[in-house]
């Protein structure tokens, strides 16, 4: 008896299957199709990028150095940042050069609006793995989620 039902539920659930998988198109997606949107679009590229605007920064440049930044891998740069970052905002803008070193940051960077930040070869920045750094969360969305 069990064996009779089993058998009727594969064939019902291979019955469902293939309808279930039966395309509502005539005909499949072909290689030429492909080629033909493809086409289409590298056609629409030139009209994409000449609504792209590149940045403009002024021509000012600060050093985090200068802002008591140390490369030593082991002062917490936080601050010398900040002051960096909030010294080019009030002036409008520049690149915020981070020159060769080894620097620790305890917690974030928040760049403001018209700051480059350049970090030069030979210079690294090392952020703290500790979570509490980081608070507190700022609450972001991605692709509709929250």
């Amino acid at each position: 008896m069990r064996r009779h039902i089993f058998y009727k539920l594969i064939i019902l659930s291979l019955g469902f299957l293939f309808q279930v998988c039966q395309s509502d198109h005539p005909e499949s997606f072909t290689y030429k199709q492909a080629k033909k949107l493809e086409r289409k679009a590298w056609d629409e590229l030139p009209g994409i990028l000449d609504r792209i605007v590149p940045p403009e920064f002024p021509d000012r440049q600060v050093l985090v150095s200068d802002f008591g930044g140390i490369g030593d891998s082991i002062t917490d740069n936080h601050k010398a940042f900040d002051k960096a970052i909030n010294d080019l905002a009030e002036s409008g803008g520049g690149m915020l050069i981070v020159p060769p070193g080894q620097y620790f940051i305890d917690g974030a960077i928040h760049l403001k609006s018209h700051i480059n930040l350049h970090i030069e070869e030979g210079a690294r920045i090392f952020f703290s793995n500790n979570p509490g750094s980081y608070l507190p969360a700022v609450k972001v969305r991605w692709e509709g989620t929250v």
